[in-house]
């Protein structure tokens, strides 16, 4: 998405990824519990963190029978 001339990118979704199986299988480390999203403004590349109640997406997970992705959103590691 581009507003005033500065490109947005989604780094990345928070919780699960957009996929309804485990294909394609892949592993992420954030090693933090933020969202993020990324500024790319002329020749400046900015990461924006934005805390979020990572708590309440956990239990949500484990609500989901996704003990997995609860215990990767807790800690940030896989």
């Amino acid at each position: 998405m581009t507003i005033k001339g500065k490109v947005l990118i989604n780094a990345g979704s928070v919780g699960c990824p957009a996929f309804f199986d485990d294909s394609p299988e892949h592993k992420v480390e954030t090693l933090n519990n933020y969202a993020k999203y990324v500024i790319i403004d002329n020749q400046n590349i900015e990461i924006c963190y934005i805390a979020y109640d990572y708590k309440k997406a956990s239990k949500r997970a484990k609500k989901n029978n996704r003990a997995d992705w609860s215990s990767y959103i807790e800690n940030g590691k896989v």
